[in-house]
């Protein structure tokens, strides 16, 4: 399947609701209640038999009696008769489900048997199954909200350039839920539940693509398909999507637990982190984490390098946030010398190097925070700074000027990333972070999270196109072992980096190498005799 067969589920025309209820607050009654909320402008078609009507939309007795095309259907049934509405849904020729029934193969063998059944039915048909034992997708851009989770029910997603792929449906609505609180917008949210045929790779393959899309937001379990989902990290990374994501299962628990959760197997875990290495992903250890460089990189700056600035009121504040600096690789360079004689001018008995101290001298005059801030990006060029505000904002006759002159230095700074560390009320807090500006409590995690921000721009910028091995230079036969020599040159002539080696047959030939190599040295053994050297104990 490619990613475009996932269009019916993220942007249906017409969805049908199997097992439509007239109580909105009951699985089958919360998505038409949603859609009807939201303004989906496609046609909705309830199906409950015992109804002429379901909370004011026309009823049908069953899919087959719809005389309209039926783009997609949400089945909310029991699991032991949702097999017979999924094939009645293929044979009207219905072209995705969001299955909703829990009790499949996350229960055992009866359960497993019934989903092998539905994913038997998906293959013949060409139908796309989303679930079962998911909370469905939305897209806030159409006002389709094809799910029941209760995370959504107060008040409808914010549109906006964040989008959700979870295998687990509470975890992506907790997601949804936490975005939304931080007045962060989600234009996309799916969830995969036990996969019996749409896998959260190609959720997200078709989320790189997307070109609303800015920010790809994942919690994964276990990936099924991994060429898919290296597609898809690679497209992100191609098209500069951040991609931040939890891949749980690291320890023993955890894998068990993902087992019996969705009955996936979730794999070896130095492999997930090399891939998510490789294609430049931020592996998350929390959702506070996730979210905090999720709502960072959705403010759409990514440093141009590893130089930091460090603007302090307090000099312990300012020595913690240089060590925390150090330890996630940032670059803490001190000010030019003509940028700390420009503080010095302002504040006499201010630190100049890096981190800049101002010391509670601003609180005497508000503007000296800008203005530091301003010398401290001009004349040290600095790409990322972060401010480190104590709890001066508390206080609304310093929260002001300072937001002032904050939204101005932004406005002539617009490619630098500013951070603020502060304590202070949700509301004083809210005022900067709808300014702009990422706002955090523990400056640890901003300093983590600019370093994954300038970990995307680094990984966006280095993006290289492999050189495949040609054809004609690929060998056209191999003998059973391949010494270590031969087998570089083949991986070396397909682009893959390799350590330079020296292949020598006499003492003279070793000196000469190992002068040119001028380090460190290894002899190895290369024979067609000794495949390894433990053979004729080396």
């Amino acid at each position: 399947m490619t990613a475009s067969s996932l269009d019916a589920l993220f942007a249906p025309s017409s969805v049908a609701v199997i097992g439509a209820s007239d109580d909105p607050a009951r699985i089958g009654g919360r998505p038409l209640r949603y859609l009807q909320r939201g303004g989906f402008a496609g046609a909705v078609y309830p199906i409950n038999p015992n109804r002429d009507s379901v909370q004011g939309i026309k009823a049908w007795p069953d899919v087959a009696s719809i005389p309209f095309t039926v783009d997609l259907a949400i089945i909310a049934l029991p699991a032991d008769q949702a097999v017979q509405a999924i094939r009645a849904c293929a044979a009207r020729s219905v072209n995705a489900v969001i299955l909703f029934s829990a009790g499949f193969a996350e229960v055992g063998p009866e359960g497993a048997a019934m989903q092998r059944e539905i994913a038997a039915i998906a293959r013949q048909s060409g139908m796309r199954v989303l679930g079962p034992n998911c909370l469905g997708v939305f897209n806030t851009r159409l006002g389709f909200y094809g799910t029941f989770a209760q995370a959504f029910d107060a008040a409808a997603p914010q549109d906006g350039p964040v989008a959700i792929a979870s295998q687990s449906g509470a975890c992506g609505s907790h997601l949804g839920y936490l975005l939304r609180q931080r007045r962060v917008g989600v234009n996309y949210w799916i969830t995969t539940g036990n996969e019996v045929d749409v896998e959260v790779s190609e959720a997200l393959l078709w989320l790189a693509q997307a070109p609303q899309v800015k920010v790809i937001v994942a919690y994964v379990e276990a990936i099924r398909e991994g060429a898919t989902f290296i597609r898809a990290l690679a497209a992100a990374r191609a098209n500069r999507k951040p991609v931040v994501m939890i891949k749980v299962g690291r320890s023993s628990a955890g894998a068990l637990a993902a087992a019996s959760h969705t009955g996936a197997l979730v794999g070896q875990d130095d492999v997930y982190d090399a891939v998510l290495r490789e294609y430049g992903v931020h592996r998350a250890d929390s959702i506070a984490e996730l979210v905090e460089i999720a709502c960072a990189c959705a403010r759409g700056v990514l440093p141009a390098d590893r130089s930091i600035g460090i603007l302090t009121l307090s000099g312990g504040l300012g020595v913690q946030a240089a060590d925390a600096a150090e330890r996630n690789g940032l670059d803490v360079r001190p000010l030019a010398a003509h940028g700390q004689a420009k503080i010095k001018s302002l504040i006499s008995f201010a630190g100049t190097g890096n981190p800049i101290d101002i010391t509670a001298q601003a609180t005497n005059e508000a503007t000296l925070t800008g203005r530091c801030i301003d010398i401290a990006l001009t004349d040290g060029g600095y790409q990322s700074l972060v401010c480190l505000l104590s709890t001066i904002p508390a206080a609304p006759r310093f929260a002001d000027p300072i937001l002032a002159s904050m939204v101005e230095l932004r406005a002539r700074f617009p490619d630098r990333l500013i951070v603020l560390a502060f304590a202070s009320p949700p509301e004083v807090v809210q005022r900067f972070e709808d300014a702009g500006f990422p706002v955090f409590e523990d400056q640890d995690a901003a300093i983590r999270t600019i370093a994954a921000l300038v970990g995307f721009g680094e990984r966006f910028a280095a993006v290289r196109q492999a050189t495949p091995l040609p054809l004609a230079q690929a060998p056209q036969s191999l003998p059973a072992v391949l010494d270590e020599h031969a087998a570089k040159g083949i991986l070396a002539r397909a682009g893959i980096p390799v350590l330079q080696d020296y292949l020598v047959a006499d003492g003279a030939a070793a000196r000469r190498a190992a002068a040119a190599i001028d380090a460190a040295v290894a002899l190895k053994i290369v024979s067609p005799d000794i495949a390894h050297k433990t053979e004729i104990g080396g």
